[in-house]
């Protein structure tokens, strides 16, 4: 069912609904932006020589004079969303901001799409009045019975109906763990442990945009689809991974030696001046440290390779993707992080085990697609337990990844649990609290939100990401099978991310943070099967090997 501002649910059964591409118009906007940003701006420097501040301008009125004219401002909104997410999530609206005061530009783009979306002629759903009289007469039905050896059955009766209006309560979780920790948060701020009450305000300010970003990406998913919010970021991320390639091909950025014999090949034809190589003094959108090559954009990297590979197998875009693949790889081979590898590895890993869950349906063998995935997980942890004992062993490297840098780590964490055990309940708050008491940078997300917040607001970090990472899977195992290869790819990002975030200097980084909880999202509002945690002793007893003399 399609309504005035163009948005198309994921539950419509009509048929105009099944014949039209619900995602087609957001990536379509999606990809002009990212072509505006990245092509039409930078060509229009180099070669007609004018100033970028207008052609930026220019170019942002033609966008938005083509999405009225289209008159789908659902869809145009999203597009600039997310892509304006994935490529400069600090973006102001104007030339000076103020800190605490001013918002940011997606701020006001996450307000318009929610403003869109959650108005009434928006969420004008495909159920007749009849449906919600009937269900309302239900709930009231149940509630009109009385007697004491009645009360418990008739609450429950209750419950059971008043789900049907709900969604599923581990997407309440998510959000309500990321709220929680956003007003903790606020409430380690107040309590002033720490030497800045400012940057803790600003820090708490931060995840609560996260939150909305959360929100918003859940609400599209769940109004639109799914893919109105992974396409456009996708095509977001592309842009913001080209112009971080093109600065490690030109040698402002990165480490282009990593390359091998590629490298100055690579930079022998590469052009001078580089294509994104322009002023970007009072652009907005081009300004600040997220553009460009740098470690925050080895996460956005890492993301995307998850996103693009598992659309391989199953996409129309199988085509493109591996250039998304690419670019996201040779950001981080360029930053020489083995973070960023360890990272990489969880990444493909899980898509591999995806595709290798394809090849087994393919061969047609049950008991091989029963095992897959409870045997992936196992080959996974042997993996991990043997690279911990050769750590532990004294190996300097791992998989190709540098361990001689651990022992700092472990000291920072070491610091991280010295300071919970200071300040257990609200730490010394977010921002560079913990560095300006310690004069130390906590390079774990995780170990750093314990040290800013306490344990609370720690528990409350974890059950959002865990939360997030359950909902992604379980969207993977038991969704529909056409749209597996998405959620393959958002647990794949999830997961890559998490574990880059476990040994870097995350917190410092609004644009991977951002990318992470809009993936969240996607998975939080996305259509899911009636999966509760009760049931996974079930799923595991069909999931493990029929006996010997069973031929089913």
């Amino acid at each position: 069912m399609v309504d005035r501002f163009g948005t198309i649910r994921h539950d419509a059964r009509s048929a105009a609904a099944s014949a039209f591409d619900a995602v087609r118009p957001a990536t379509a906007f999606a990809a002009a932006l990212v072509g505006l940003l990245v092509v039409a701006v930078p060509a229009g420097y180099h070669l007609l020589g004018l100033p970028v501040a207008p052609l930026l301008a220019a170019g942002t009125g033609l966008y938005g004079l083509a999405v009225a004219v289209s008159g789908r401002p659902f869809d145009g909104l999203c597009a600039a969303l997310f892509v304006t997410v994935a490529f400069n999530v600090n973006a102001y609206p104007g030339p000076y901001p103020v800190p605490l005061a001013d918002p940011l530009l997606v701020d006001l783009l996450a307000v318009g799409v929610l403003g869109v979306a959650l108005s009434d002629r928006a969420l004008d759903r495909p159920r007749s009045p009849r449906t919600i009289r009937e269900r309302v007469g239900r709930v009231r039905a149940i509630g009109d019975r009385t007697g004491w050896n009645r009360a418990i059955g008739t609450w429950r009766e209750r419950a059971g109906a008043l789900r049907e209006w709900l969604p599923g309560t581990d997407g309440w979780l998510v959000v309500g763990a990321l709220a929680a920790f956003a007003g903790w948060a606020y409430l380690s701020a107040a309590v002033g442990n720490g030497p800045s009450t400012g940057a803790a305000v600003q820090y708490a300010e931060e995840h609560l945009r996260y939150l909305l970003l959360l929100v918003t990406a859940a609400v599209v998913a769940r109004e639109a689809d799914p893919r109105a919010v992974l396409s456009p970021l996708a095509l977001g991320l592309c842009g913001a991974l080209v112009f971080a390639v093109d600065e490690v091909a030109a040698g402002r950025a990165g480490y282009l030696v990593n390359f091998g014999a590629l490298g100055p090949a690579v930079a022998r034809w590469w052009p001078s001046p580089s294509p994104t190589a322009f002023p970007a003094g009072a652009t907005v959108i081009y300004e600040g440290a997220a553009v460009g090559q740098s470690r925050a954009t080895v996460g956005l990297g890492i993301a995307l390779v998850g996103l693009s590979l598992a659309a391989v197998p199953r996409s129309r875009w199988r085509a493109l993707a591996p250039v998304g693949a690419l670019l996201g790889v040779a950001s981080v081979v360029a930053s020489g992080s083995h973070a960023a590898i360890v990272g990489l590895y969880g990444t493909v890993g899980v898509v591999a085990v995806y595709w290798l869950s394809l090849v087994a349906d393919r061969l047609g063998g049950a008991r091989a697609r029963r095992l897959v995935w409870p045997g992936s997980l196992a080959a996974g942890g042997a993996v991990a337990l043997w690279a911990a004992v050769a750590v532990l062993g004294g190996a300097d490297r791992v998989l190709f990844v540098r361990t001689n840098t651990l022992a700092i780590r472990l000291e920072q964490y070491a610091l991280a649990l010295e300071l919970a055990a200071r300040y257990p309940l609200f730490g010394l708050g977010g921002g560079l609290n913990v560095h300006r008491t310690t004069g130390r940078l906590i390079h774990s997300l995780p170990l750093q939100q314990l040290a800013a917040t306490g344990v609370p607001g720690l528990l409350a970090y974890v059950t959002a990401q865990a939360g997030a990472t359950w909902l992604a899977a379980k969207r993977l195992l038991w969704g529909r099978p056409a749209d597996r290869w998405r959620w393959a790819g958002v647990l794949a990002a999830l997961v890559g991310v998490s574990l880059y975030s476990l040994w870097v200097v995350a917190y410092r980084w609004p644009s991977v943070n951002a990318v992470y909880w809009i993936l969240a999202g996607a998975a939080v509002g996305g259509p899911a099967p009636p999966v509760r945690l009760a049931d996974l002793a079930s799923r595991a007893r069909v999931a493990l090997p029929a006996p010997l003399g069973d031929d089913s």
